[in-house]
């Protein structure tokens, strides 16, 4: 039934004016990067802070700051795009 979904939006998006179109595509094309960003994040990101436990039997603060860094990465590339839009 998913699949059909998919099959659908290539049979339509063809079929639609030129302007309507393009926009479509750019809309697809955004979600299709955002979903394969945020899945590698979800999958990347435990592993990259992984079981940080230090002798006292505390966590370590350095899975926050992992957390942080990561974070703050995608903030930048957000405002980055978004300053490329306005600049140009």
């Amino acid at each position: 039934m998913i699949s059909l979904v998919g099959l659908l939006g290539v049979a339509v998006i063809p079929v639609m004016q030129k302007a309507c179109y393009h926009h479509m595509l750019q809309y697809l094309v955004a979600l299709a990067v955002g979903s394969l960003t945020g899945d590698a994040c979800l999958h990347l990101l435990p592993h990259a802070m992984g079981p940080s436990v230090s002798e006292g039997g505390t966590h370590d603060v350095t899975s926050v700051y992992k957390g942080l860094v990561a974070l703050t990465g995608i903030y930048l590339f957000f405002i980055v795009e978004k300053l490329m839009n306005i600049c140009t």
